[in-house]
């Protein structure tokens, strides 16, 4: 996705972009803070691009600020930071959302018996950033992370991701006019 962005916005670095997208989660395995993974995966991408001379120290300062910052909506700035935020987000898209909440929250409740939307039904971006800050997280149930997936909408940058994900966001508001307890329309 990033690729095909960076050609509908005009961005020419794509050596930049594919090392912004092969480190930008390297940070995962090394914090037990999820939501620290963009800081410690900057300084772990900084020094392994200086070591190898891949990059001049301005590109490896834009990658770096890319990766710091993909993972959060308020801070950091520019176009590769731009793409790369996008890309990470349209992951949580569509089908492959849907399929990566099924399998990384298989634990929770589908949803509260008495509402199948969710507390968090139609919850923007700023509404699940201020969850997050007060350690709430998206909710307690996979509707909830699947609310969360399409507020994520709210936070692109480019309007070549908007127009991917608009088709996606279809996918999601087909999960709540199927009930999963025989088909039927809520």
């Amino acid at each position: 996705m990033g690729f095909k962005n960076c050609e509908a916005e005009g961005f020419e670095d794509l050596a930049s972009v594919e090392a912004a997208a092969l480190l930008h989660d390297i940070g995962r395995g090394h914090t037990d803070n999820e939501r620290q993974h963009g800081e410690v995966g900057a300084e772990i991408a900084k020094n392994y691009l200086k070591e190898n001379g891949f990059f001049n120290d301005d590109e490896v300062t834009d990658i770096c600020n890319a990766i710091r910052y993909h993972c959060t909506n308020r801070k950091g700035e520019g176009m590769l930071l731009d793409i790369l935020r996008d890309a990470d987000k349209l992951d949580l898209s569509g089908a492959i959302g849907i399929w990566r909440v099924m399998i990384s929250k298989y634990f929770l409740s589908y949803s509260p018996d008495d509402n199948l939307r969710g507390e968090t039904w139609q919850m923007g971006a700023a509404d699940f950033d201020k969850r997050f800050d007060a350690g709430i997280g998206p909710g307690e149930y996979i509707v909830d992370e699947i609310n969360f997936c399409i507020s994520c909408y709210d936070n692109f940058a480019t309007e070549t991701a908007k127009s991917i994900a608009t088709p996606f966001c279809g996918v999601y508001e087909g999960v709540y006019r199927t009930n999963r307890k025989g088909g039927t329309v809520i």
